[in-house]
């Protein structure tokens, strides 16, 4: 790790946030082109394998260009690493300021559209289907193939939000080697519920996505009602700051921020009234969770960042809860990340939200630091200044970690 000055990424021209969306139309299988965000991102339709479905599957591979990137306002001196993102459920990649934060970093930023979910979903397709979470390894791996032959010397890095945390850890867990670090946006690791009925419900829904893996175990009108539903607290957040409910911006505050302007979400892609929750999908996450009960062994540094505080009621209030997750249990989330392998870090946010990477920008600005510093401390990548002398730098790891740590204690030398 290098001594080397810390930025706090508050002033308003170091990461821009702004989004600009145009109307999206799927490249051609294994061919890259034009991406919603417009210039500085480009996708990649990956053609799967038949999961059963019979409905052609599909993932996408969005790639952050910050060179032709408008809003990318600093570039990096060199690319030192790599990222793949992983979104959640009922979710899709939607925010280029994310990609930006890591190319600020010396990040080569790609993100993952899943089969069945955002640019990959299909007309005639069940969104966000699948009854086994390790069917996505097939698109991981397929877009990190690309990763690599693009970026062949560089560490790889995996950021997974909410389910894609989930999917995310099982992946590292089967795939010891391959990744130089795992961070976690508020990984849904446990369901948000009593021991208890998750262990009398579990079974029951196991044999049930066996036997008829589509039968719907929650329907629509009740996932709603015990979830959030149009036009509530959760959602509400994407559609940004309503100044006749709110009152005025803060003081300060940028109103090009999608935190305030809106985070121009595509509700085909993500949506306000949940679908109905299917045995079969519903086995899979709990298979997943089960996993991670016994205990994972990653073997990469992890990074858990999790909003401080949880607010999980049925009655959401008709304004955003802007400081807290609504969705996970977050201290039920830490206790079962400190199961997932050996050097852990964890960070509780102070007013996050759910997706951390869309919480007000003061707290983006302070995770996108600590981030800054957990890459710096605890993995391997070289962040030596590129005009820096071979000689001056520390030759390994080890050296680099020793070096920080001297230079921490003694900050004159």
């Amino acid at each position: 790790m290098e001594n080397r000055a810390v930025e706090t990424f508050d002033s308003p021209a170091a990461i821009d946030w702004q989004l600009q969306v145009t109307p999206y139309a799927p490249p051609a299988a294994n061919q890259w082109g034009p991406d919603m965000f417009g210039p500085g991102f480009s996708a990649y339709t990956l053609p799967l394998a038949d999961d059963g479905e019979g409905d052609s599957p599909v993932a996408t591979l969005v790639r952050h260009e910050p060179f032709s990137d408008p809003h990318m306002h600093h570039q990096p001196d060199k690319t030192r690493f790599v990222v793949l993102s992983l979104h959640g459920w009922n979710d899709y990649f939607l925010n280029p300021g994310m990609a930006r934060s890591y190319a600020r970093l010396g990040g080569a930023f790609y993100a993952l559209d899943l089969r069945r979910y955002g640019r990959s979903l299909r007309p005639e397709q069940i969104p966000f289907w699948c009854t086994r979470l390790e069917t996505y390894d097939e698109e991981i791996d397929a877009s990190l193939e690309i990763i690599r032959r693009a970026h062949p010397q560089l560490p790889v890095l995996m950021l997974g939000h909410s389910t894609g945390g989930l999917i995310a850890c099982l992946w590292a867990h089967h795939h010891p080697g391959q990744l130089a670090g795992l961070i976690l946006n508020s990984p849904w690791l446990e369901l948000q519920t009593t021991p208890q009925f998750r262990s009398v419900s579990t079974p029951v829904i196991h044999r049930l996505a066996q036997a008829t893996p589509h039968a719907v175990i929650i329907p629509t009108q009740v996932a709603n009602d015990l979830g959030p539903v149009e036009g509530d607290s959760f959602f509400k957040l994407y559609d940004g700051w309503d100044q006749s409910k709110e009152g005025p911006l803060p003081e300060g505050a940028n109103p090009a921020d999608p935190y305030y302007s809106g985070w121009q979400t595509n509700w085909d892609w993500k949506w306000r009234k949940l679908p109905n929750i299917q045995a079969g999908w519903a086995s899979a996450i709990l298979t997943g969770h089960q996993h991670v009960r016994r205990g994972l062994n990653i073997d990469c540094p992890l990074l858990v960042l999790t909003s401080k505080h949880s607010h999980l009621t049925l009655t959401y209030g008709d304004l955003p809860e802007r400081d807290k997750d609504t969705v996970i249990d977050v201290r039920r989330t830490r206790a079962r990340a400190n199961e997932l392998g050996q050097c852990i870090t964890q960070l509780r946010i102070a007013d996050a939200v759910h997706d951390i990477y869309i919480s007000r920008p003061s707290v983006r600005n302070q995770v996108v630091a600590q981030v800054d510093h957990w890459l710096a401390s605890y993995t391997a990548i070289d962040f030596t200044p590129a005009s820096e002398p071979e000689a001056s730098r520390p030759a390994n790891f080890t050296e680099r970690l020793i070096a920080n740590w001297q230079a921490l204690i003694n900050p004159a030398s």
